[in-house]
């Protein structure tokens, strides 16, 4: 199992994935007419960018002197959306799955008695949840939504609002 140091150090490109994805995501909803979900996926890749950057730092900051952690080969974006509902359900995989790997970190700190690195991942462990929790009724919402145009736009006008 790797160590806690070495698990952060590779969390980092979950959350440049995140980031891209996101942009990605934005980029596709602005080409296909929803402008509320592209200002939506804009402001999350901006915050995913954040996160990737508080976890350099926080890398930086323990890694043994010398040379910072390596970079890993960049994960490829899945296949392009065809809807507004994939590119939110992307996105709630694509959360629960860093939520997997930060719960990782925490159980393998945990037994290596790393409290340091519980506390700085509490404050992204909420975000994770709080993240989650909005995509979630977002796809619920498309779901109900289905083809209807109109329910679509009153979505996406509405998640441009907040």
């Amino acid at each position: 199992m790797a160590s806690t140091i070495e698990m952060l150090a590779e969390h980092i490109a979950s959350e440049e994935l995140a980031s891209r994805t996101y942009r990605y995501f934005q980029s596709w909803c602005g080409l296909n007419g929803w402008p509320g979900s592209e200002a939506y996926f804009m402001a999350e890749s901006a915050d995913e960018l954040k996160h990737m950057q508080g976890f350099q730092s926080y890398v930086d900051d323990i890694f043994p002197p010398g040379s910072p952690p390596p970079i890993g080969k960049q994960a490829e974006i899945d296949a392009p959306p065809l809807r507004l509902i994939d590119c939110f359900s992307a996105a709630l995989e694509l959360e629960k799955k860093v939520m997997r790997e930060l719960n990782a970190i925490g159980a393998q700190a945990v037994k290596e008695g790393d409290f340091d690195t519980l506390r700085f991942l509490q404050p992204y462990t909420q975000i994770g949840v709080e993240s989650i929790r909005e995509l979630t009724t977002f796809v619920q919402q498309l779901r109900l939504a289905g083809s209807d145009a109109a329910a679509l736009l009153a979505f996406d006008h509405e998640i441009g609002e907040d």
